[in-house]
């Protein structure tokens, strides 16, 4: 018996429609099992970081290590005002310490090894605004005389665009740096930089904080959780190298952005 070609078109259209049916069903249910899965995710890393008085933001710790943010929130710019209205002896900056070139403190701040406190940790700010002001004076005097200093001294003083970073190039091998949550030596596509001390700063910036949620969890199965209670914390174990960023245990999968503070090392 011979089928009518509408009844076999209406057969196939059928079949066609029963199967993206399917895969739409199983699209959504995967789609649903995944967001139930990253609402318990959230929720478990919510009270990690209660139970730990976890910090987002920049932060300094005081004498008696209390402190003025709440826990797992942001810092808000009325708690960082705060912070700095402390008196200058009950500041202290925690650092990135072994840096042979440049430090990086709890504030974000990245600078060149001798503008560091040595009684705080925190990077001198005095030096930056300093710096600030003798860039903004713009008084001919001002310039004379720092014209005068650079010659005597061979130093190239030259001010960045970005208000919060301020270069200190010399004419000698080295870099003089002063900067706040620079990323200028990362690719932040792949979440990586150049330098240790350079990763930490760009991780400390506040559109780094998704990124670093889902961060925390790659690290509590390493279970370095109870060493962190700040952001400044978080960046510091994530930019750490490991046997995630080597082929074979001896060569960087990346040999320029190995310093990376995103959840996954680059291919």
């Amino acid at each position: 018996m011979r089928i009518p070609l509408k009844y076999g078109i209406f057969f196939v259209i059928l079949i066609g429609i029963g199967f993206t049916f399917i895969i739409f069903y199983n699209t959504t249910h995967q789609q649903i099992k995944e967001s139930e899965k990253d609402i318990i995710q959230r929720k478990k890393l919510d009270a990690i970081l209660k139970s730990v008085n976890f910090r987002w933001g920049p932060s300094y710790d005081t004498d008696n290590k209390q402190s003025l943010s709440s826990s797992g929130t942001a810092t808000t710019d009325a708690e960082q005002q705060q912070q700095q209205q402390l008196p200058p002896q009950q500041l202290r900056c925690k650092n990135t310490v072994q840096g042979i070139d440049y430090v990086t403190d709890s504030q974000g701040y990245l600078c060149s090894r001798q503008y560091i406190d040595l009684v705080t940790g925190c990077c001198n700010q005095t030096i930056l605004q300093q710096h600030s002001e003798s860039f903004q004076s713009g008084s001919s005097s001002q310039d004379d005389k720092n014209n005068n200093n650079n010659h005597n001294n061979n130093k190239l003083p030259i001010k960045q665009k970005d208000t919060d970073s301020i270069y200190l190039k010399y004419q000698d091998p080295k870099e003089k740096i002063f900067e706040r949550f620079t990323c200028t030596r990362c690719k932040e596509s792949m979440g990586c930089c150049k330098e240790y001390e350079f990763c930490v700063s760009c991780c400390m910036r506040s559109d780094k904080i998704p990124t670093l949620r889902d961060t925390f969890f790659s690290i509590l199965e390493k279970n370095y959780s109870s060493f962190i209670k700040s952001q400044f914390d978080l960046c510091s174990v994530a930019c750490r190298t490991s046997s995630n960023s080597l082929h074979n245990q001896r060569e960087y999968k990346q040999q320029e952005y190995k310093f990376c503070y995103g959840p996954s090392t680059p291919n």
